[in-house]
């Protein structure tokens, strides 16, 4: 594992229990080898924008799930954050399958 500094281990460890806690109230299974990116998209993404969330908290979350996902890219079968992509130049959201914007108008 990577020298981290003391803040990036506090950021990673405090995003990581608030996507546990929004998973867990929405009664969303939150074992780590269940994910899929169709359940990143609709139970924390789109979710964090329907609570009116902005897009760096979003994306703030996105990176830390990223990086959790990663390490543990040897422990699971797929990545789920391998096709969700954060466009930080632009500040939106985006990822490689259909925006989050068009997700929604897809789903409904």
């Amino acid at each position: 594992m990577r020298n981290l500094s003391e803040h990036t281990v506090k950021y990673y460890r405090n995003e990581l229990n608030a996507l546990q806690k929004l998973l867990e109230r929405q009664g969303v299974n939150t074992d780590p080898t269940k994910f899929t990116s169709r359940m990143i998209k609709e139970n924390v993404i789109l979710r964090m924008m329907d609570d009116g969330r902005k897009e760096t908290a979003i994306n703030a979350r996105i990176r830390a799930m990223r990086s959790f996902f990663n390490f543990l890219e040897h422990r699971i079968v797929q990545n789920p954050m391998d096709v969700l992509n954060v466009c930080q130049k632009q500040g939106l959201l985006q990822q490689t399958e259909m925006s989050p914007v068009k997700y929604r108008a897809q789903a409904a």
